[in-house]
């Protein structure tokens, strides 16, 4: 019932204190549909949002990252500003990507969002650690240029990685 009244809260005032929620859990115990009942609450209010699989998000930066030409080049880049600037951007499913294959990606969108303060939701099948895996101690060299990094931890803890303070509210379901 807690979950409930406080994604409820949520959705319906996107302007409350909490930016960020963090919803961990087993398959099937309705991550995915608290997620879309918040999108749709907060869509109806006008705002824009984007609701997306992590991998088909994170594709699309790595898209970004390798596509020099072309129309290709263009929609990356036109589906990636739209992940980092919208209202709302919901990460669906991040336990599904190899985070240590696209953690710039991850970094850039977390950190730009943050610093942007604009709010994410985003599910997993992990908890925080387990999400954290694959980004190097230290942080992303500038450039956040990940392709060359090895899993090296988990980033809770870590002075770099927004994660310990990026989830407001962290609902384990």
């Amino acid at each position: 019932e807690f979950i409930l009244s406080s994604c409820r809260s949520y959705a319906e005032n996107l302007t409350h204190p909490h930016k960020n929620l963090f919803f961990n859990g087993p398959p099937g115990l309705g991550k995915t549909f608290l997620s879309a009942c918040i999108a749709r609450v907060v869509s109806e209010q006008g705002y824009a949002v984007v609701y997306d699989t992590a991998a088909n998000i994170l594709s699309r930066f790595e898209t970004r990252k390798f596509a020099r030409y072309g129309e290709e080049s263009r929609q990356a880049e036109a589906d990636t500003r739209r992940y980092l600037t919208c209202d709302l951007l919901i990460l669906d499913d991040l336990a599904a990507v190899h985070l240590s294959l696209c953690a710039g990606g991850l970094y850039e969108l977390i950190n730009t969002r943050l610093i942007e303060g604009k709010r994410t939701v985003i599910s997993s099948n992990l908890n925080l650690e387990g999400c954290g895996s694959g980004i190097p101690p230290g942080g992303l060299p500038a450039g956040g240029d990940a392709e060359h990094h090895r899993p090296h931890g988990p980033l809770v803890g870590a002075d770099y990685w927004p994660y310990p303070t990026y989830a407001d509210i962290l609902f384990s379901v």
